[in-house]
């Protein structure tokens, strides 16, 4: 039996994305990868269908997997791997990976996320400030990310004052 050709594993892959069938573009990229073992994009496919699937512990696994196999360097797929650890409560190195990410909104808004949940509302804001000075004004992501930077500061000031209570308590 020959195996099949890559671009009918990619067209596979294909297929079941315009379908919106997460699992089958899964398993369409286990196969392709399977068949094509340096194939790096079958391997991205996987992990961003796990992602969107919200299952960020198994994409995390298979970045892992790929990184020791030398398919991903380090440095690939930086903001995804952040991301997963991100949604899975691991703040800590979610911000670490995604100083290898490459610089961009995406990045910032993760970062913003990363500072709020961390509770650095102070740097929270100042993301929010830097994406707003670059946002079209009449837009609905320009009033989201004023929104955002608003709750951020709210929480600031909150904490600001919760840990002067704390300090006046003490004394």
């Amino acid at each position: 039996m020959s195996k099949q050709s890559l671009e009918a594993h990619f067209s596979a892959v294909r297929d079941a994305l315009s379908s919106g069938n997460l699992p089958a573009v899964f398993e369409a990229a286990r196969t392709g990868l399977s068949n094509y073992p340096k194939e790096i994009d079958f391997v991205k496919i996987q992990i961003v269908a796990l992602m969107k699937q919200e299952k960020a512990q198994q994409a995390l696994s298979l970045i892992d997997q790929a990184r020791k196999a030398k398919l991903l360097s380090p440095k690939d797929m930086a903001y995804e791997t952040a991301y997963c650890y991100f949604v899975t409560g691991n703040y800590e190195l979610a911000k670490r990976q995604l100083k290898h990410a490459n610089p961009g909104p995406l990045v910032a808004k993760l970062a913003a996320q990363i500072a709020y949940k961390s509770d650095q509302f102070s740097e929270c804001a100042d993301i929010y400030a830097a994406l707003i000075s670059e946002t079209e004004q009449d837009s609905q992501e320009y009033n989201d990310l004023v929104l955002n930077m608003s709750a951020a500061k709210a929480a600031a000031i909150a904490q600001h004052g919760q840990d002067s209570n704390d300090k006046d308590a003490a004394t």
